[in-house]
């Protein structure tokens, strides 16, 4: 459609903008260097690492739990509050 000129000046400008946007990534320690092969495209991809100790079951427990049951608000939760419930123990 830009090609055939079927696209308005204004939405060709948004559509070649920059997008603002910000990804992450949960990789395994193992196999962390496979995001090494997208660096030539995505020359900042291994900038910012981070590394985690495991949690304990009650940790990741918690991790999950204790989002879930928070409030909604403005920019931060768009999900209401909701119970977690482990298969099993």
């Amino acid at each position: 459609m830009d090609e055939k000129g079927e696209v308005s000046d204004s939405l060709h400008d948004y559509l070649y903008e920059k997008p603002e946007v910000k990804v992450v990534f949960s990789v395994r320690s193992d196999r962390l260097s496979l995001l090494n092969m997208l660096t030539d495209r995505h020359p900042t991809i291994l900038q910012n690492c981070y590394e985690l100790d495991s949690l304990s079951r009650a940790q990741a427990e918690q991790a999950i739990i204790n989002p879930a049951r928070a409030p909604q608000s403005p920019g931060f939760f768009l999900t209401p509050p909701f119970r977690f419930y482990a298969g099993c123990r």
